[in-house]
């Protein structure tokens, strides 16, 4: 009987050891639940960068459209960008 025991012990050992070391592969492995989360994080992060980038091209479309059409904008980026003034207006430069 003590050889019995013996395998018992044996074969309960292996098992314990084979439990944890699926349990390691589960949680840290290549396809494990730490690498999960980690990919799913990275996936909410590219949500929000497409997000972002959708929301910019609508921002820069509007923008091109005003462009095409709205002649004050057109005067305005003049002004502002290019520092252009209108023919017979005076421009006053104040030195600080």
């Amino acid at each position: 009987m003590g050889n019995e025991a013996k395998d018992k012990k044996v074969y309960f050992t292996l098992v314990i050891v084979f439990s944890l070391f699926m349990l390691f592969l589960t949680i840290f492995g290549d396809r494990g639940l730490w690498e999960l989360n980690k990919l799913n994080n990275m996936h909410e992060s590219i949500k929000k960068n497409i997000q972002s980038v959708k929301s910019e091209n609508e921002r820069l479309y509007a923008m091109i459209g005003r462009l095409k059409t709205d002649k004050h904008v057109i005067e305005n980026i003049a002004r502002k960008d290019f520092g252009m003034v209108k023919e017979g207006e005076i421009v006053f430069i104040f030195q600080d």
